[in-house]
């Protein structure tokens, strides 16, 4: 909110505006972040940790954790089955 001169509160309104009513900065970020380590998963062999770190997640741990939870498997299961069906 400081980068973009707004209270997060305009912020989270214009969220919920546009996606509904649970959707909030911090959830849409994630999101986002989750998204784009799928897209270094799948196209690059960078280490899981690198994934992790490039794309804004300060502990390995917490990406796992909700990597596995928004994709049903842990970001190694997921390259290697991404693999394996090229």
């Amino acid at each position: 909110s400081r980068e973009l001169f707004l209270p997060s509160e305009t912020i989270n309104q214009v969220l919920q505006m546009k996606y509904g009513e649970g959707a909030n900065f911090r959830r849409f970020l994630t999101e986002m972040r989750l998204r784009y380590a799928e897209g270094f998963l799948t196209m690059t062999d960078l280490p899981v940790c690198d994934v992790a770190v490039d794309t804004g997640f300060n502990s390995i741990h917490t990406f796992i954790r909700l990597y596995k939870q928004r994709y049903g498997k842990t970001p190694s299961e997921y390259r290697k089955e991404k693999g394996a069906s090229q």
